[in-house]
This record gives structure tokens, C-alpha cells and sequence, in this order.
């Protein structure tokens, strides 16, 4: 199971309706599935099966301090106290006019806010809207691992050391859309895991049914149990390794 259609039919067959069914109720029920299906994914995702992200962004020491910043002729042009400057543009360097921030992209100057992957070394990085929790992984910083970070609080954290950092997370799964389970896409493969996205049917099911048919609702309610209960969580991976502060392993 991998696509909305998919998961729209298996659900309405375990409500014994058909798609091309446009009464009251039918509607009424297929009207709810997009919500309960991301209610669902937002309950897997915080007490069963995270999906496990990754927070890419470059640590860097490199830094210009002015005022002014603009583009001409393919020079960066400010100034800094009273005095102009014209330098050649760069890649992995912020230009700080005071608490704004601009990044060098696609031969433009950015604000940083639209570009989060680039940081100056100590400056907190703060994780994604998706995040949940960090995972118990081998974090990388040029391809290497195990980079020192100091973490802040639970979910941003700093590091000393200029490069480019991997950094994995817990997180939640992709919110679906209207564009997701409209005719023309609901056959398109949606980014989730397929064992994950088979147990949306009896949790859609259920939760349609806990009014009008509490027999039949806490039925399915207890195979959706039984299918989270079998969600293979065995993620293989490189578990985080622990540096002592006194530096003796």
C-alpha cells in the first residue's frame, strides 16, 4: 500500500462502501479520511515508529561585518564605519549587518532566513518543524564521524568546528494534502513507508465508525492495535558513541 487510492479503497472496504456511493454518509465519511490520516501518522510517529530524518547544514568561521550590502557587477559593495568596501563574492560566508544575515546564492545575496543551512561557528542551530526527539545515531561532520556538539536545549544545539555536518533526528512524517488525495495524484507513490501507510485503513475505519457502530469500530480499532504491534521498528544503524569529559575512552 502506497498510494492514497489505495488507502481510500482499503478503508472503504472496511466500511462495506463503495467509492462511487454519493450519499449522505459516504461523503460525509470520505470527507474525514485526510484528517484522521494525518492524526494517525502523528500518533505512529510520536509513540510507535518515528521517521528517521537527517538536519544538513554547514558550520562556518567566515564572516563579513557592514552595512549596505549590495550587488554590482558581480561585486559585493558595503560599508563598515566610514569607509567602502567592493570584495569578491563567496559561497559559505554570512555578511552581517548587524542582526541581519545574508548568504551569496545563484550570483544574489539572500537573507539567511531563507537559506537555514549555513551557520557561524557557536551560533545556535535550531532543528526542523518535523522534529521529534534526536536519534541515537553516528552524527557526521565532513564525512566523518562523531563531530563534537554541544547541545542547548531540546531541540538546537552549537558546534565549534567549521565544516559540513549530518545531523540524524526522530521526526514526523510528511503531512498529506488535498493535492495529495486529489484524482489526479492519489496514484502517485507517497513518501512514507508502505508498512506505516497499512495502517491507515483500519485507523480511518475506526474512527468513522465510533459513533454510528461501536461494534464494528472497536473491531478494527483492535486490528490497528495488532498492526501497530507488528510495525517493524528494528532500524539498523551506528549507535551514538560517548566521549568521556576527562578523555579517558
Amino acid at each position: 500500500m502506497k498510494t492514497w487510492n489505495e488507502i481510500k479503497r482499503a478503508t472503504l472496504d472496511k466500511l462495506f462502501l463503495k467509492d462511487d456511493d454519493d450519499d449522505d454518509e459516504v461523503v460525509s465519511y470520505k470527507s474525514r479520511f485526510l484528517t484522521l490520516a494525518n492524526e494517525c501518522l502523528m500518533f505512529i510517529a510520536n509513540g510507535v515508529k518515528p521517521k528517521i530524518s537527517e538536519r544538513i547544514f554547514t558550520v562556518t568561521g567566515k564572516f563579513v561585518n557592514g552595512t549596505g550590502f549590495t550587488i554590482v557587477d558581480n561585486k559585493i559593495h558595503y560599508t563598515y564605519g566610514d569607509t567602502e568596501y567592493t570584495i569578491d563574492p563567496e559561497e559559505d560566508v554570512l555578511y552581517v549587518d548587524g542582526k541581519t544575515k545574508y548568504i551569496y546564492r545563484d550570483s544574489s545575496l539572500h537573507l539567511r532566513d531563507e537559506y537555514k543551512d549555513l551557520y557561524l561557528i557557536g551560533e545556535p542551530v535550531t532543528m526542523p518543524d518535523d522534529f521529534l526527539s534526536f536519534a541515537n545515531m553516528v552524527n557526521y561532520m565532513n564525512n566523518c564521524p562523531d563531530p563534537e556538539i554541544h547541545y542547548l536545549t531540546d531541540k538546537s544545539f552549537y558546534c565549534e568546528i567549521p565544516g559540513d555536518y549530518v545531523i540524524y533526528y526522530n521526526g514526523l512524517y510528511k503531512t498529506l494534502t488535498d493535492e495529495d488525495t486529489n484524482n489526479i495524484n492519489g496514484d502517485r507513490v507517497l513518501d512514507i513507508d508502505s508498512s506505516v501507510l497499512s495502517c491507515l485503513p483500519s485507523y480511518l475505519a475506526s474512527q468513522c465508525l465510533s459513533q454510528d457502530d461501536v461494534q464494528r469500530s472497536s473491531i478494527l480499532k483492535n486490528e490497528f492495535e495488532l498492526l501497530l504491534s507488528r510495525l517493524d521498528t528494528n532500524v539498523l544503524y551506528e549507535s551514538e558513541h560517548f566521549k568521556s569529559e576527562g578523555g579517558w575512552y
